[in-house]
This record gives C-alpha cells, structure tokens and sequence, in this order.
C-alpha cells in the first residue's frame, strides 16, 4: 500500500473503504483523499487505533482530478478523542454548509 510511511492509518482502512481512496500523487502529494460519506468512518477508525489526527484539507474534483479548494483544519494539541472530535465537527459542519460533494485528506500524526 502507498503512503504507508505518511500515513500510518492506512493499515487500518479495509479494502473496501481504500477503493475509494483518491490519489493525490497528481497533485505531487504523498496521501489519498476520501469522499466526506467516508472520511467520518476513517476518523473514527483512525482515533479507535489510537492516532492523533492535526488536521486536513478540502478538495474538490474538477475535470476528475482533485483539486484543493484552501479550507483546512488544524489541532495542535495532543488528545486523540479530542483530535477526532475537531476534525468531525469541522467536517460534519463543511458539508452542512457546502453540501457532501468534496473530498478530504487528514493529517495524522506519525
């Protein structure tokens, strides 16, 4: 699996999560982004295993290739349930305003 070193989650997601995974490799980035329906799952798993999300970014696929749209989140502090909490909130909050058709990337701490 790509970006295993990046992104220590990743030997949590199940494959039949991962298939939705989108590459940011385009864009020259060491990471996948998930569509919002997914992403809630993935930050859940991610704080169950114990690992600190710091944050993410929104992108938005334009002529199928992702594109990031300059909204982010960020947590500088070092509690996992708290870390979860924040990036749910953020996107749960994003997609009630913008609508669910984005995608995500988080950052979690190595």
């Amino acid at each position: 699996m790509k970006y295993l070193e990046h992104s220590p989650y990743l030997r949590y997601v199940d494959e039949s999560i991962f298939k939705h995974a989108i590459d940011l490799d385009i864009l020259g980035v060491n990471e996948y982004a998930w569509p919002s329906d997914l992403v809630i799952q993935l930050i859940k798993l991610t704080a169950k295993n114990n690992l600190l999300i710091l944050g993410g970014d929104v992108l938005v696929m334009k002529k199928g290739i992702p594109s990031y749209t300059g909204d982010s989140w960020t947590y500088q502090e070092n509690d996992v349930v708290e870390g979860e909490n924040k990036s749910l909130d953020y996107i749960k909050r994003y997609i009630d305003i913008n609508g669910p058709d984005f995608l995500f990337a988080i950052v979690v701490k190595k």
